[in-house]
């Protein structure tokens, strides 16, 4: 038995989260699924190689899905290019560092992916968005009304839905289940 949805979201990082934020925000009213994967809570990963904003990016995560307390308090402001000396592990406010001292326009920041990956989490709950963790996904249909269905560890689900989007990123979960259709 299907249950219906306005919108659901194959990916449950940091695009799939902000995706189904940022259209929440706009239509207070849609049924949104977000289906991931991995579990939730995340682990912390500051020392992760290429977890930093651009300006666009941090007026994108700011601005737009409102995280500019969280960003500010909870992940390490970056001026520029920055060049941290030390052990990865430690907090990078410890390590030593090159680089301009003073920021730009737009403040940019080092992200601790897990982290805000799991203040993201508790958004899409507070705003009534249903995060579905721990799910295997199983047969994915793209006619007009598209269907999911995937098994977590509650049990076998399926979503149908107007809409779809994939942003399990190399997953490719929709590619994938496209290809596989057509051999």
């Amino acid at each position: 038995m299907s249950e219906k949805r306005d919108l659901i979201i194959l990916g449950g990082g940091l695009a799939g989260m902000g995706l189904a934020l940022q259209a929440k925000k706009q239509q207070p009213d849609l049924h949104i699924s977000v289906i991931e994967k991995n579990a939730f809570p995340r682990p912390a990963a500051i020392a992760k190689v290429g977890e930093s904003t651009v300006e666009i990016g941090s007026f994108y995560l700011s601005h737009q899905l409102g995280l500019e307390a969280h960003l500010d308090k909870s992940h390490l402001r970056k001026f520029g290019l920055r060049l941290f000396a030390g052990v990865p592990e430690r907090d990078f406010a410890e390590c030593d560092e090159l680089g301009p001292s003073k920021t730009f326009g737009i403040p940019t920041y080092q992200l601790d992916r897990g982290v805000l990956e799991n203040h993201l989490a508790a958004q899409l709950r507070a705003h009534q968005i249903e995060l579905i963790d721990q799910a295997d996904v199983g047969a994915v249909q793209v006619a007009d009304e598209k269907s999911v269905a995937f098994a977590t560890p509650a049990g076998a689900r399926n979503l149908q839905s107007r809409w779809l989007v994939d942003t399990s990123g190399r997953a490719a979960i929709l590619k994938k289940s496209r290809s596989a259709s057509v051999q």
